[in-house]
């Protein structure tokens, strides 16, 4: 059985990096400061599964969506 969450997590990591750390606190103890940063990486790899997901089928688009362009340009003699 698959835990659709962790996978979530783990797909959205390396795109949501720039996404993560929007509220780090200086002046907290330090469980209040892991426990921020723990939010704040779940937060920004759910934010990067979702922007990863767009990608990859803005991705497949253009993949799928060149060939037939091309073809449709090479039929009407543009090419």
């Amino acid at each position: 059985e698959i835990d659709w969450f962790r996978l979530m997590l783990v797909y959205g990591v390396p795109v949501g990096i720039p996404h993560m750390f929007f509220m780090v606190p200086w002046h907290w103890d330090l469980s209040g400061i892991l426990g921020m940063m723990t939010l704040c990486v779940i937060v920004g790899s759910l934010f990067g599964s979702f922007i990863a997901i767009w990608l990859l089928v803005r991705a497949v688009g253009y993949v799928i969506g060149y060939p037939i362009n091309y073809m449709i340009k090479s039929i009407k003699g543009k090419n």
